[in-house]
């Protein structure tokens, strides 16, 4: 039998669960003395909805208060049976709880003190016999606390239980905190995680979170050591399972050849090429236009001036973003996120060479843009920067220009403070610059969401997880419910009743309105905008037109959405993060910190692994230029 269950306040499961709460207090019979165990727990769940104010607003009074009065009933039932609990019996009517009760039962022991009835050799033969999951009761403060020296025997009988560490301390929608015993140290902790690298069948998702985990001197540490023991388990377990060659290849190509068209492209479901005409590029080899290439032709940024590489959810399959296993301390990368990347790496690398047989030079390109571009067109006086040797290694050309990508931000900073560079103030300065503090000239810049109402509505219009895209009497399916009210006459009439009330919510709340019994949007801007938001975490705000403007105006009046100031938007500080350091993310490509920490490869024969990490932090320096001038340019205008 399926049993009412309380899972949280936001799970889809309430309203098919309240119909149960009714029938069961109706049902209950309050002179039967042999309730199982079972009916008990879900008599508990009953208690949590009620204490929680959960009813249908199609109930009557008197259904209300019948449930309301069963609530002190159901109490003394569950209070009764937890009372005559002892470490005799616990094993054997443990045995008989149903698997989603587990954790319930827990609960009941920890709120009415009940593990004071245990002793400490009955509790550590229950957990030896039964094996409980350790989950259920390490979410429970007070039984660990009175259990210390058992439930940490119990964590460390078996290397399996460093999974449950790392999900506590690294990965995301952890939905209950857990409590470790205090006894449970520092030390025991890594000799728990070596254990289980060593072990026989590791998890590989865990193996990977185990490179990359920051250390807490509070939680966990591990040592440089064990990280590496984790690193070479997980190449040895990636290498057996891939040796057959199991999954599929993407094959990307950039190609520059002969061609009347700027750009060709070629793509099938796993391989993508684009060619590039040597012949434009060629006859238009002006330095203005051999940077805007990085706009038109390799598509570096959006028509807002957005870094188009950035990641961005929507780009996720559902098994990306839900299946994977994620410490909440990472970037996280999608495929879809590394595919694009490796393109624009690999337009990089061939436009880069494709310049030098032409006997031009990226890196002029870029002294040109700060020393000539900028006081030509906006007067800014001063701009410095020293690019590499042409003839330097690539590994000289990285350690050099690292700096200087600093020096960069850091110059225009001091513009946007005082109008003007001051060189002798710079060299004064010696912090290190943060991505978040690089100032802008722009007041209003960027538009981000501000409550959860953002959340809740774009939500229902654009998610793929969202039922409101499904309509039993329309064979083809939707990605989402904006493109079904965009494509379809629909009407309420069309909707399940448990689709109904978060119609009605729209509704009220001016999203969608219903003229000739049609569905559609209030204010199909205002859908747009946040359409925009939802699919790229961020609005250029000056790069929309007035008229659009004003209705994010009136968003940010109502709160729920609200502008910042800064030379990146969020999610660009997080992708230069990403690539630069870790100081946010904990699966960086960390290039600032090797470079200058002398942490890079450094094999006579890894010459090649320098220059595509020159080449990834030429890209970063183009995207710096872009966001540049877009400042200047707003500011102009």
């Amino acid at each position: 039998m399926h049993r009412l269950k309380f899972y949280s306040l936001i799970d889809m499961s309430i309203r098919h669960n309240l119909i149960k709460l009714l029938e069961i207090v109706k049902n209950f019979d309050d002179t039967k003395q042999d309730y199982t165990i079972n009916e008990i727990i879900e008599f508990y769940n009953v208690t949590i909805f009620i204490n929680n104010n959960l009813f249908l607003t199609k109930w009557s009074e008197d259904e209300v208060k019948l449930i309301k009065d069963s609530n002190k009933q159901f109490k003394i039932l569950i209070n009764k049976l937890f009372s005559s609990i002892s470490g005799i019996n616990l094993g054997q009517l443990y045995d008989t709880i149903d698997w989603n009760y587990k954790d319930n039962f827990w609960e009941i022991i920890e709120k009415f003190n009940t593990f004071n009835v245990f002793t400490e050799n009955e509790f550590i033969k229950f957990i030896n016999q039964n094996s409980p999951d350790l989950r259920n009761i390490l979410r429970n403060k007070k039984t660990v606390s009175h259990f210390d020296t058992a439930v940490k025997g119990y964590i460390m009988s078996n290397p399996i239980n460093t999974e449950v560490l790392i999900d506590n301390f690294e990965v995301h929608d952890n939905q209950f905190a857990l409590h470790l015993p205090k006894s449970l140290s520092i030390k025991d902790k890594e000799l728990l995680i070596v254990s289980y690298i060593n072990s026989s069948n590791p998890n590989l998702n865990y193996l990977r979170l185990l490179a990359i985990i920051q250390n807490n001197k509070d939680k966990i540490v591990i040592s440089d050591k064990v990280r590496l023991t984790a690193i070479k388990k997980t190449q040895e377990i990636e290498n057996r399972m891939f040796a057959n060659r199991s999954g599929f290849n993407v094959n990307l190509a950039v190609k520059f050849r002969e061609q009347e068209e700027k750009v060709l492209v070629k793509s099938d479901k796993h391989s993508f090429e684009y060619s590039y005409s040597t012949k434009w590029i060629k006859e238009n080899n002006d330095y203005s236009t051999l940077l805007i290439n990085f706009i038109h032709l390799f598509k570096y940024v959006d028509q807002q001036m957005r870094i188009s590489l950035t990641k961005n959810i929507s780009e996720m399959g559902t098994i990306e973003r839900i299946v994977i296993l994620r410490s909440q301390n990472s970037y996280s990368p999608g495929m879809g996120f590394i595919n694009k990347n490796n393109m624009a790496n690999l337009q990089m690398i061939g436009y880069y060479n494709q310049l030098e047989q032409m006997d031009i030079f990226l890196e002029d390109i870029i002294e040109w843009f700060f020393q000539e571009y900028l006081l030509t067109e906006f007067k800014a006086q001063d701009y410095r920067i020293k690019i590499p040797s042409k003839e330097a290694k690539y590994f000289e050309k990285c350690r050099s220009i690292l700096p200087e990508m600093e020096s960069i931000l850091k110059q225009f900073n001091l513009y946007v403070d005082d109008g003007k560079i001051d060189h002798e103030l710079l060299q004064i300065s010696s912090e290190h610059l943060l991505l978040r503090n690089c100032k802008s000239l722009i007041e209003k810049k960027y538009i981000y969401a501000d409550n959860n109402d953002f959340q809740r509505i774009t939500h229902y219009f654009f998610s793929d997880q969202c039922m409101l895209a499904y309509i039993e009497r329309i064979s083809k399916r939707y990605n989402n419910f904006y493109e079904l009210i965009r494509k379809e006459s629909i009407n309420m009439d069309d909707f399940a009743d448990y689709q109904i009330p978060d119609l009605n919510w729209l509704l009220e709340n001016n999203f969608i309105e219903i003229k000739d019994n049609k569905i559609g949007f209030s204010n199909l801007i205002q859908i747009l905008i946040l359409k925009d938001l939802y699919f790229n975490d961020v609005i250029n705000y000056l790069r929309y037109p007035p008229e659009i403007r004003t209705e994010i105006d009136k968003f940010i009046d109502k709160g729920l959405l609200k502008s910042e100031s800064s030379l990146f938007s969020k999610p660009e500080q997080d992708y230069l993060n990403y690539h630069l350091n870790k100081s946010t993310f904990n699966d960086s490509l960390d290039l600032r910190n090797k470079y200058s920490h002398g942490t890079q490869p450094n094999d006579k024969n890894d010459e090649d692994i320098h220059k595509v990490n020159y080449m990834i932090i030429l890209k970063l320096l183009i995207l710096i230029i872009f966001k540049i001038n877009d400042e200047f340019c707003l500011a102009d205008e």
